[in-house]
């Protein structure tokens, strides 16, 4: 069993479901996402659906940037709509 995060500081779990099922939750709360139209957002997600988030994202329009899995086998999926123009950021040199 393993926690959904829904938001940076709230997770969910589903103790009598198997890995499957959260899976599916997890890559239903993307499609939502993608679906409201937002611009960026970013997710915790399973290892497990890393190929199906990134397939999902490239479909409707998203650039996606991961981080590096962790030891519990999870990474940090950040989605930027191909639309938008990059933002930049002045940085002072020194």
């Amino acid at each position: 069993m393993w926690k959904i995060n829904i938001q940076d500081d709230l997770r969910i779990s589903f103790p009598a479901r198997d890995a499957a099922f959260s899976e599916g939750v997890e890559i239903g709360m993307l499609a939502t996402l993608m679906s409201m139209g937002k611009t960026e957002f970013s997710r915790v997600v399973s290892a497990r659906g890393l190929e199906q988030a990134r397939r999902l994202g490239e479909k409707l329009g998203y650039h996606l940037v991961e981080s590096e899995p962790t030891e519990q086998g999870f990474v940090r999926l950040t989605f930027r709509d191909r639309t938008q123009r990059a933002r930049l950021k002045l940085v002072a040199a020194g």
